[in-house]
């Protein structure tokens, strides 16, 4: 989930929460690794020491825990695990395998584009087929690679990771994420989500590291807009929780 809308869930939580209603029974319980709603998270730096060439920051050493999502993709289930430390926001994604966790990446928002309807094309300008651009037959989401243009001008080749090897253009994964803001499920919403996962290797050493950019399609309450994400493997024995 993006930023902005993240930041209004969590208004809304904190809103409801001052109504005094009586408490519920929790339903973060079902988050792995004792992680839960207000959770202080001790985060690794060693990822962002080893690597050469990031294109996202570390987001601090100790995150608290906002809200949480969970969706099934790619025969497993998948938990998103949302923290803001000063002011910034990223997210934990923790894959599963038989109760176990099974990987764990750290990634943070880099863009948020909000495409034009194409519902009346006559009122479009010359971008007006821009979800096209990203999730049409041959756009972004469905390519075999993906160039980000850093701030010098040099250039970040992301290739897909999955389906790799694969056509030169697969459709991009759906899902729904059912998102939670409080610890009770009282305050929680569907987000209807297309994405692509691509990479890159950042280090052939001994501790290789790559670089993982996730393009996804959000749609809910607020609209329908793109996000593109950085992220990097954690090494789930490294976190504390708290």
């Amino acid at each position: 989930m993006s930023l902005m809308n993240l930041g209004k869930r969590i208004l809304k939580k904190k809103v409801e929460k001052m109504k005094g209603d009586k408490p519920k029974d929790r339903i973060d319980g079902i988050l792995p690794m004792g992680i839960h709603m207000d959770a202080k998270v001790t985060l690794d730096e060693t990822p962002f020491i080893l690597a050469d060439g990031l294109g996202f920051e570390f987001p601090g050493t100790d995150n608290l825990v906002k809200a949480f999502g969970t969706f099934d993709l790619l025969g497993g289930k998948f938990f998103r695990v949302y923290m803001n430390s000063e002011d910034e926001v990223s997210f934990l994604e923790i894959a599963m395998d038989n109760g176990e966790v099974a990987q764990c990446r750290l990634f943070r928002q880099i863009h948020e584009l909000y495409p034009e309807s194409l519902d009346d094309p006559e009122d479009m300008d010359p971008d007006a087929d821009y979800w096209q651009h990203w999730i049409g037959k041959k756009g972004h989401m469905r390519s075999e690679e993906f160039i980000i243009t850093n701030d010098d001008d040099s250039e970040s080749v992301f290739g897909r990771v999955w389906e790799n090897p694969g056509p030169a253009y697969i459709p991009p994964k759906e899902y729904t994420e059912q998102m939670h803001f409080d610890p009770c499920g009282e305050n929680s919403e569907e987000v209807q989500c297309q994405a692509m996962l691509f990479g890159r290797l950042l280090s052939e050493e001994e501790y290789a590291i790559a670089e993982f950019l996730l393009i996804q399609s959000e749609s809910d309450s607020d609209g329908a807009r793109i996000v593109l994400y950085l992220g990097v493997d954690i090494n789930p024995a490294s976190l504390e929780i708290i």
